[in-house]
């Protein structure tokens, strides 16, 4: 059990946790009751069709010759041997079934129309390695971060609890699924050596690791940029407390910019899961 429960990459489930809990916290800024059995199936299946991402990812990367003893991540289960390719694969398709259980109560609550978010997510967390058209492998993985775990993660809860898409949920999708991507950059810059040499096509193998550099402290601005107009929607003095987690962001940065891709990126990684939490705990704190 316990090389399962490092195959689920436990630490980076904040990816799916956090936007969730945003749009609870936003709901309940609005004045509305949360249904606490919708949310709970709401987190529940995302968890859910993360850790099948995972497990896909864990599997599907070994078949394809991306994973090898070069290494510099987390060791993988299947590549380590301490699991089999199909006994992976097997879990992310229960867990697949385990989201779609607790998305039914979502589809009877709100409409059909959800489907429009959920068999999408369910295709791509396999798609996400998977397939002719793997999206980690073309440099489009991006767009998926930012769609899933982000716009559509907080404006499909909110929609869920509400029956309203508010156009509010698409500041605050954009300002967490930019810490998303911030978590997915760091973790493909590490992986800068072994993707180009396995021929996986990250975008950060696309560009190069000095323009990967620079779109990385972009998206650091972009962050607290959208900090701007998560204050502007009613949440009262959350950019000017964000400056308290800005020497976090700026020792990130600076890490990325004079390390040479290394081991030593697990700990940026690790400081953007923190980072990732202090926003969602200044959010709390500005939102009740």
């Amino acid at each position: 059990m316990y090389y399962w429960f490092l195959a689920f990459r436990i630490p980076t489930l904040i990816t799916s946790i956090a936007p969730v809990l945003v749009a609870f916290l936003f709901i309940l800024n609005l004045g509305y009751e949360l249904d606490l059995w919708l949310a709970f199936c709401t987190l529940f299946s995302a968890v859910s069709i993360q850790i099948a991402t995972n497990l896909f990812n864990d599997a599907l990367d070994y078949q394809r010759g991306a994973d090898s003893i070069r290494r510099l991540g987390k060791v993988r289960m299947v590549a380590s041997g301490k699991l089999s390719s199909s006994q992976v694969i097997k879990g992310a398709l229960i867990f697949l079934a385990i989201a779609c259980f607790f998305a039914i109560p979502l589809l009877k609550a709100t409409s059909w129309k959800l489907l429009w978010i959920g068999i999408p997510a369910l295709y791509l967390s396999y798609g996400y390695t998977g397939g002719r058209f793997a999206l980690a492998y073309r440099g489009v993985s991006e767009i998926f971060v930012l769609l899933f775990f982000g716009i559509f993660a907080i404006g499909g809860t909110v929609w869920i609890q509400t029956s309203s898409w508010l156009k509010e949920t698409i500041i605050l999708g954009f300002h967490f699924g930019l810490m998303a991507l911030i978590l997915l950059f760091i973790n493909n810059l590490r992986d800068f050596q072994e993707d180009s040499i396995s021929g996986k096509r990250t975008l950060v193998v696309r560009l190069g690791e000095k323009k990967s550099r620079y779109l990385f402290t972009f998206l650091f601005f972009l962050i607290y940029l959208f900090g701007i107009e998560v204050q502007s929607i009613g949440f009262s003095h959350y950019f000017s407390l964000s400056f308290f987690i800005l020497p976090l962001s700026l020792f990130i940065l600076r890490g990325i910019w004079v390390f040479s891709p290394s081991e030593k990126y697990n700990q940026y990684l690790f400081l953007s899961i923190l980072q990732m939490l202090a926003f969602l705990c200044l959010f709390s704190f500005c939102a009740l």
